[in-house]
């Protein structure tokens, strides 16, 4: 299956995530509004269910821009 857009850019923002948890960045993950059940989900996380990422056809995430930084 191809993946969408969306799901590229949900991948992205779990890798990102896992990497935080991985290296320790509570801070980023809290700004990210990454809760402890989302926070325990992402430890629980394996590579299938990335895999399983690339068949969403929408995202679960609220985006929003900083304009100061961009």
């Amino acid at each position: 299956m191809e993946s969408t857009k969306e799901s590229d850019l949900v991948t992205a923002v779990l890798m990102y995530a896992i990497r935080c948890l991985a290296e320790g960045d509570h801070v980023a993950l809290q700004n990210m509004k990454f809760g402890p059940r989302e926070i325990e989900a992402l430890r629980d996380m394996n590579v299938s269910d990335l895999y399983r990422v690339e068949s969403l056809r929408a995202h679960c995430l609220d985006i929003a821009l900083n304009r100061q930084v961009y």
